[in-house]
């Protein structure tokens, strides 16, 4: 009895290691999905904000207009990253709830 007893208390503690192996390896995944995520989104930002401010730049200076078109250029930029940064929250919003649905059906 001491044997099966040494194996059950062996067996245990191998399946809490690898849980425990798991969970670290599943939040390593989830902090470079994270971390992607943030890269992505700045470089989004960053496009959509230079661009149409860049643009509106040259367009003045071609046209002697100035500020007219870099402020045009500005609000595009504004409009383009709040709906980047919208889409962005709906899509966390999609995942959490997924993943609730996902927990709660295991």
């Amino acid at each position: 009895m001491g044997i099966a007893a040494a194996k059950s208390k062996t067996t245990t503690s191998a399946q809490g290691e690898l849980e425990q192996l798991l969970d670290t390896s599943a939040q390593s995944a989830a902090r470079g999905a994270l971390l992607g995520q943030m890269i992505d989104m700045g470089w989004q930002l960053l496009l959509a904000v230079l661009g149409p401010i860049l643009l509106g730049v040259w367009v003045d200076g071609r046209t002697g207009r100035s500020p007219m078109f870099s402020l045009a250029g500005f609000t595009l930029a504004m409009v383009i990253s709040s709906y980047l940064i919208y889409r962005e929250y709906q899509s966390i919003q999609r995942s959490t709830e997924s993943s609730k649905n996902t927990k709660g059906h295991a």
